[in-house]
């Protein structure tokens, strides 16, 4: 990505963004792009009063983190949580330790995927647990997207976590 296109990227999403819009900030950065993008676009959706989510892998998430890039909402899948955690992040208990460092350090929620072992949640508002009934997984594509989308969908519509967790436990 050349300067030009980052510029045009910055534009296009100051004119999208509103206080009661969510914007996920998702996957990898081409090269030669670092955190920096990321913390640019959560700087932002801040100035907006809109809401960031970061839903990336442990070592860009470490990046932002450690460049003071501060999104509203983190969420990873277990594997990748672990690669940033810097502790064993095996049992449920492990995980809600990691999760509320990080929410120490200045991100006001974290949310931590466990496959079939349901997920998990640090928030200012509490730790929350979430259980999800077994089933015959054929494909676990697209899971977390859709998790996160009935995350948001719950909180945009001020359901409280436990309401907008369940909801992304269905989905």
């Amino acid at each position: 990505a050349t300067p030009d296109d980052l510029k045009h990227l910055y534009a296009r999403v100051e004119r999208r963004l509103r206080p009661d819009t969510w914007l996920v900030i998702a996957g990898s950065l081409p090269p030669p792009c670092t955190g920096e993008v990321y913390r640019a676009l959560i700087e932002q959706v801040e100035r907006a009063g809109a809401g960031s989510v970061l839903d990336a892998d442990g070592p860009v998430v470490r990046d932002v983190l450690d460049g003071g890039g501060r999104p509203t909402l983190i969420k990873m899948n277990a594997d990748e949580f672990s690669r940033i955690s810097g502790a064993p992040v095996g049992t449920e208990d492990e995980v809600l330790d990691a999760a509320e460092a990080i929410r120490r350090l200045g991100v006001p929620s974290v949310v931590v995927t466990r496959g079939g072992s349901g997920a998990v949640a640090v928030t200012a508002e509490g730790e929350y647990r979430v259980r999800i009934p077994r089933i015959q997984v054929v494909s676990a594509r697209g899971a977390g997207d859709a998790f996160l989308a009935g995350l948001l969908f719950g909180l945009r519509r001020n359901e409280t976590w436990p309401e907008a967790l369940r909801r992304a436990g269905a989905a």
